[in-house]
């Protein structure tokens, strides 16, 4: 709506001109005499006609009607007649064409005919004026009992800007109001009442016009604080939610577009200042519920793990930093506080595993679990804070179990099978043994390392005796019991594969073994204690 705004504030100026008594009191209508009036028939020009006002109305009267000298000789305008007005002038004007008649003067009965048919036609344009009249009387009322809204208010202010009566109105008012439709992205039945005010004033005289501006410019006043409480109210309303803070934003941007037309920049700068406000009291909303969450957690991992969701949740970025901050200041110490008693708490727990190898390692896994969750969410000072003691505990443990360890390394039988269990026992308790302290780790590593050159040494020497068997007789099995190779005499072997045996023959070249299977002749070669080939590592078993 191109200058609505400024349309609006240029109303004001006709309502003080009406209340200032600018727009004198109607005269009376004088009425020539005959000589007159034959005079002003023999002027009067035939159809030229002037429309009543500028833009241009649906009405005319005769040109010679609209000049200044008919309201100097008739006392009034044409457009001011009432219908008794014309009345008076037509009987007037019959009167004199009848005196004209008895006297047979032909140009006067001439000149007042044409003079009493223009008054005739002046009456049938002071009718449809009182009509029209009356039309505006019941369109402004239809149009101020509209209830408020943003859209009776741009149509209000279109009203108001045609007090100017500049040509053009009706088309001008039109696209305002189209305008209006588009940036509201609604049209109400205002729009239409706002038009039909309009169009009855484009039928109107301009004198006409100012009665129609008081009240329309008073109706501005009580709409435009309506639109303004309203927006407010609007925005006061959103949700104290991070979906509020959302809605907010769109819903000023949408505000400050629709009412663009009605209210001049820096009264549309008050919105932001609401809006700001309205901000910032949900985000004291949001910060407020997040403290409360804060600091309810509970001092015991659950309410660390509380606190850590509580460091990640997605409020934040809705957040200011100095709110953000604030949070993050009091997640801190309460992070802290509840850190503290977590992990005094687990450190109580390290007297609950006992003084043996399984303990050693219970107690490593233990440490290692605790000390990541206290890192994670109790910061770096409780997970050290506890890692010193659990490793206190472990030595404790460590010690009351290196002498068992001792004695079950000495029971491990000085086997392939006895040197596999010592290596799997080490890797089971390997972590456990790391965090002892330096001494204590050193003599567990010392002691496992003699006791499995011990049994290495003992397995080498029982291969080597069994590398020197011949073949016939013995019995080899794959280490992971997927296979056995049983030799006899006469070049036969029993071979079994997953729990299928079979009768092949067998040969033996040098170091390779080629065993003839049915269809097939597979080649192994042997390696001391081993027989290896094929995908198979096969040993020979002690007698």
């Amino acid at each position: 709506m191109r200058g609505v705004g400024t349309l609006a504030r240029v109303s004001w100026i006709v309502v003080g001109a009406v209340a200032a008594g600018t727009f004198a009191a109607e005269a009376a209508v004088k009425i020539p005499g005959c000589a007159e009036l034959s005079a002003w028939g023999k002027e009067l020009a035939p159809n030229a006609t002037t429309p009543i006002n500028p833009t241009p109305s649906r009405f005319s009267i005769p040109t010679s009607f609209a000049s200044p000298r008919f309201e100097q000789d008739f006392g009034l305008p044409a457009v001011d007649w009432t219908a008794d007005d014309v009345a008076a002038a037509v009987k007037a004007t019959g009167d004199c064409a009848n005196a004209a008649k008895k006297a047979r003067n032909k140009d006067d009965i001439t000149a007042l005919t044409a003079l009493w048919r223009g008054f005739g036609g002046l009456r049938a344009t002071v009718g449809a004026l009182a009509a029209s009249e009356a039309k505006l009387d019941k369109g402004l009322q239809v149009l101020l009992d509209d209830p408020p809204s943003r859209e009776a208010l741009d149509a209000l202010i279109v009203v108001a800007s045609a007090h100017d009566g500049a040509e053009g109105l009706n088309q001008r008012a039109a696209a305002a109001l189209k305008e209006s439709t588009l940036r509201l992205n609604k049209s109400t039945s205002v729009h239409s009442h706002a038009q039909f005010v309009i169009n009855t004033l484009s039928d109107l005289p301009t004198k006409s016009w100012a009665r129609a501006f008081p009240a329309v410019d008073a109706r501005i006043v009580t709409v435009r604080q309506w639109v303004i409480d309203d927006a407010n109210a609007q925005i006061n309303a959103t949700p104290e939610t991070v979906q509020g803070l959302t809605m907010l934003n769109r819903l000023l941007s949408r505000t400050k577009t629709e009412l663009a037309g009605a209210f001049p920049a820096a009264e549309l700068a008050q919105f932001d200042v609401v809006a700001e406000a309205r901000r910032g009291a949900i985000e004291d909303a949001l910060v407020a519920q997040q403290l409360v969450g804060i600091d309810t957690a509970p001092a015991t991992a659950e309410g660390l793990n509380r606190l850590h969701l509580a460091s990640q949740d997605p409020v934040r970025t809705a957040l200011s930093p100095e709110r953000s901050a604030l949070l993050d200041k009091r997640i801190a110490e309460r992070r802290e506080s509840i850190g503290d008693a977590v992990a005094d708490e687990q450190i109580r727990r390290l007297d609950q595993f006992p003084e043996t190898l399984d303990g050693l390692t219970e107690l490593g896994r233990f440490r290692d679990t605790t000390m990541r969750g206290l890192g994670e969410l109790a910061g770096p000072a409780a997970a050290a804070r506890f890692g010193e003691a659990a490793g206190r505990r472990a030595s404790t443990i460590g010690e009351a179990a290196f002498g068992p360890f001792r004695k079950a390394l000495g029971e491990l039988p000085a086997t392939d099978e006895g040197l596999a269990g010592l290596d799997l026992a080490l890797q089971e308790i390997g972590g456990a043994v790391a965090g002892l302290d330096p001494l204590l780790r050193t003599r567990y590593t010392e002691a496992a390392a003699a006791r499995r050159a011990e049994i290495a040494k003992a397995v080498e020497q029982a291969d080597a005796r069994l590398a020197k068997l011949p073949l016939p007789g013995g019995i080899f099995v794959d280490r992971n019991g997927r296979a056995k190779f049983e030799f006899r005499e006469r070049n036969r072997v029993y071979v079994t594969l997953f729990d299928e045996v079979m009768e092949a023959g067998y040969d033996v070249d040098g170091d390779r073994v080629i065993v003839r299977l049915p269809g097939t002749n597979q080649v192994y070669t042997r390696q001391g204690a081993w027989i290896r080939g094929n995908g198979l590592d096969l040993k020979r078993q002690a007698e």
